[in-house]
């Protein structure tokens, strides 16, 4: 067989100018695609819009495809303004260096700083509000820890005792006034309620009653103290008809006003003693093995006093007056202690966080950089980034409005014709 003698073709070889056209050709080309792609803002190539057969739909329907072609327009001009705006920026930011630096390198700083401090600040906060109200909280504790302390022995409460009164009618209306809520916060203060404990004391162990204090009558005793300081003119009321039907028809109580707290008692006890006064006669009672005292030095004239008389019943919770001193100054301590950690800790966030201080000076001395630059190359550089901001924001609000314009249009279009919309793409039951 006859070799075929096949010649190549001769190629030309490359001049050097030559070569560097094409190179220029092709970045060209290359920075003008990446240009595009920067200058939509990233998005992702939207889906198309479904078709549909328009003599299928309703007016209403109709209605809705009008609306998305104009938010389609609307998201266009957005974007065109949005393009124009991002090609100024570039072009100020490629004349702008400092010190070697790129300005969009430091720009792109200046953004991640902004967010992290936004994030720490967010979370500063919301920690220090968190410690700070656990701090009022743990404050409010200590400072009406009488008030806790005797709910969190009592079955019948403070606050079932004052709805008492004020629900009934010999006692609703002075109840219902601002001195009773003073008058009976005052009655279940620390102080009062130990001067209570040592008043009992005094009755405690006369004749052999061994008199106890029953928690639910020392509730009692404070909301009765806090009536009588409200309006001195209901002598024994509360305790007769409201108390009583808890602890006897037959419920005891002493009353008084303008005096002391050892006053009280001489009046009470050491004045009637030669003529057996019903006072006397009440603290002496041995039927009555338990009771409850409620003092305060709200009202005019004050004290005010109360000490109410019943016997042991199932269920109460007994103590000595001792036992109720110790038990009640361990509770204050203890709300005490909790109050000084809780501030210690509010205290301790009342410097921010040196991350975040670390940050802020970061961020300011990158901007300043920025606006160092922007001087020296004579470009309003700030002003044109708050353009391009507010391009960003208006575009991307035109974006979305125009996807939800999109969607209701082609849910109600496919519904109409029996098409599927893209959102029942993909969806299985089994």
């Amino acid at each position: 067989m006859k070799k075929l003698n096949i010649k190549k073709p001769k190629l030309k070889k490359i001049s050097k100018k030559m070569m560097k056209k094409i190179l220029i050709a092709e970045a060209a080309v290359l920075l003008a695609g990446v240009g595009v792609f920067f200058a939509v803002g990233n998005k992702a190539a939207e889906e198309p819009v479904l078709e549909f057969d328009e003599t299928q739909l309703s007016e209403e329907t109709l209605a809705l495809k009008a609306a998305m072609d104009d938010a389609k327009a609307d998201e266009d001009a957005a974007r065109a303004v949005l393009n124009e705006v991002d090609k100024e920026l570039r072009t100020a930011e490629r004349k702008m260096f400092f010190k070697g630096e790129s300005v969009k390198n430091l720009r792109k700083q200046s953004n991640e700083l902004a967010a992290f401090i936004a994030t720490e600040e967010k979370s500063y906060n919301e920690q220090k509000a968190g410690l700070d109200g656990a701090a009022a909280q743990a404050l409010e504790r200590y400072n009406n820890c009488g008030w806790y302390f005797l709910n969190s022995k009592a079955t019948t409460s403070i606050e079932y005792w004052a709805a008492k009164a004020k629900a009934y009618g010999g006692t609703s209306a002075a109840a219902n006034t601002v001195l009773f809520s003073s008058a009976l916060s005052d009655a279940v203060k620390y102080d009062n309620l130990i001067t209570a404990s040592y008043q009992i004391e005094k009755s405690s162990s006369l004749g052999g009653i061994n008199r106890q204090i029953d928690y639910n009558l020392m509730t009692a005793a404070a909301v009765s103290v806090a009536v009588y300081t409200a309006n001195h003119s209901l002598t024994h009321t509360f305790a007769w008809k409201v108390i009583g039907a808890n602890y006897g028809p037959w419920a005891d109580e002493n009353l008084a006003y303008g005096m002391s707290a050892s006053r009280a008692w001489s009046v009470w006890y050491d004045a009637e003693r030669a003529n057996n006064g019903p006072h006397f006669r009440n603290i002496n009672n041995k039927g009555r093995n338990t009771t409850g005292y409620g003092y305060t030095v709200k009202g005019s004239p004050a004290p005010s006093h109360a000490q109410e008389f019943g016997v042991n019943s199932s269920g109460a919770v007994l103590t000595t007056p001792a036992q109720f001193r110790a038990d009640l100054t361990a509770f204050r301590d203890e709300a005490k202690k909790a109050y000084d950690e809780a501030y210690s800790k509010s205290i301790m966030l009342k410097t921010e966080p040196i991350p975040l201080i670390q940050a802020r000076a970061s961020f300011e001395s990158i901007n300043a950089k920025i606006k160092a630059a922007a001087k020296k190359a004579g470009i309003k550089y700030f002003k044109i980034l708050e353009k391009y901001q507010a391009a960003e924001a208006d575009y991307n609000d035109k974006h979305e409005a125009y996807l939800a314009a999109k969607a209701a249009y082609e849910e109600a279009a496919a519904k109409e014709t029996g098409q599927k919309a893209p959102s029942e793409e993909g969806e299985k039951t089994e």
